[in-house]
């Protein structure tokens, strides 16, 4: 009698740590899934406040629930690399001495901070500790189709271009770029779920047309390419090539899509010498990129180290527009310091990528977190991205591979 109690009684305790640890688990899945759902709704109808303070939440229970689970190592890995992300930029804005308003800066900064920490912990312990990628990936899908079909409801409109619960038109095609790639990776076999992801890609790129976001179609083409090579399903491209040619012709016979190709084509026409006389202009943005980018690389070069600042004032290069390249808004904003944890981010995204294209390292969703990543860093080396949380959130989950292990495989190679 008393070596079955004996028995019983480890194996009963036994059974409610599991409960425990799934209920945990469940808890981190949640929170990270309710961050990565509202990502890419920039524009909610929420204070910005009130947007701040649940993705703090979110990570907040995150960071408890990883605790619990006892991934003490991947947790500390990850507060780290937050902290130390923190006084980077508090370095450089602390010591800009070029910055007109500090109290602005500082109130950027606070954003900036929290946006940051609280993804990287959102990435780090969803990746490290759980393993579960996918859940995350498909939340934030779930919300990139909301945006999608907020582009067709909402009216806002900004020179004709839709842009619904996002704050810009090319936010739009970033955002929904990325999206629309993670529905075509879906590691999906049964037909109609698989049917469904088709539906919401066809529903995020129709939006991409509403919004007239060019560099949001050459994010998602050049994305499903980097994925179909990863997944070495190389009749894809074939079948893109084909499917592109026909979206080609379909959008020449509508007013919006042959807006959308002259607008391309025009994109690529002389480029003015005289960077000071270009304006932003629809039809021809990619003369402003261009413009910006090496205005801004000559403004930092102003204050190599620190940068100006990050206020609007301090980071505008031409008219009203800030270096639509990531690496030359943070140089112009931070400097040399700034710029540091960016390229650190892109690093372990290509060694994160590399580990998953060698089969090192493979999870249900990896070649969808492959190519949203991709599509995410076109959008941010050709946008005035620094901080928002669209792009920041699928290229830390791939950064956030390069620390995994190659025991750490939770399930097949999707």
């Amino acid at each position: 009698m008393d070596a079955a109690t004996n028995f019983r009684v480890p194996t009963e305790r036994g059974e409610r740590q599991m409960q425990r640890t799934a209920a945990t688990r469940t808890l981190v899945l949640t929170s990270a899934a309710i961050a990565a759902f509202v990502s890419p709704l920039t524009e909610m109808p929420i204070p910005i406040l009130g947007q701040t303070g649940l993705l703090v939440a979110c990570a907040f229970f995150c960071l408890v629930g990883g605790w619990m689970i006892g991934g003490r190592g991947a947790l500390v890995v990850t507060v780290a690399l937050a902290v130390a992300s923190y006084w980077l930029v508090l370095v450089a804005v602390a010591s800009s001495a070029q910055t007109a308003n500090s109290a602005t800066s500082l109130s950027q900064f606070s954003v900036l901070i929290v946006t940051v920490v609280a993804m990287i912990v959102v990435a780090g312990v969803t990746v490290l500790v759980t393993g579960q990628a996918w859940t995350v990936l498909l939340a934030f899908t779930a919300g990139c189709a909301v945006l999608a079909g907020s582009v067709w409801v909402l009216p806002d409109q900004i020179n004709g271009r839709y842009f619904g619960l996002a704050g810009h038109p090319v936010e739009v095609g970033g955002t929904l770029a990325v999206g629309a790639v993670i529905a075509i990776f879906a590691p999906v076999k049964t037909p109609h779920v698989r049917i469904v992801f088709l539906a919401l890609a066809s529903l995020m790129l129709s939006a991409i047309l509403r919004a007239e976001a060019a560099t949001g179609l050459v994010a998602w083409l050049v994305a499903v390419a980097v994925g179909a090579v990863v997944a070495r399903r190389f009749l894809l491209i074939v079948w893109m090539a084909i499917v592109a040619a026909a979206g080609v012709w379909v959008m020449s016979l509508s007013t919006v899509g042959l807006r959308l190709l002259s607008k391309v084509v025009e994109q690529f026409g002389a480029l003015p010498l005289d960077y000071g006389a270009v304006a932003y202009d629809s039809a021809n943005t990619l003369a402003s990129r261009i413009a910006t980018i090496t205005l801004g690389f000559e403004r930092f070069l102003e204050s190599p180290l620190v940068g100006h600042g990050l206020t609007n004032e301090a980071t505008i290069v031409l008219g009203n527009l800030h270096p639509h390249n990531v690496f030359v808004y943070a140089a112009v904003a931070g400097g040399a310091l700034l710029v540091a944890p960016y390229l650190l981010l892109l690093l372990s995204g290509v060694s994160g990528a590399t580990s998953i294209a060698r089969r090192r390292v493979t999870f249900r969703g990896d070649v969808a977190m492959v190519a949203s990543a991709s599509a995410a860093w076109i959008g941010a080396l050709s946008g005035p991205q620094l901080y928002q949380r669209p792009w920041l959130l699928p290229v830390l989950l791939i950064a956030f591979v390069t620390l995994l292990r190659p025991e750490r495989v939770v399930a097949p190679h999707s």
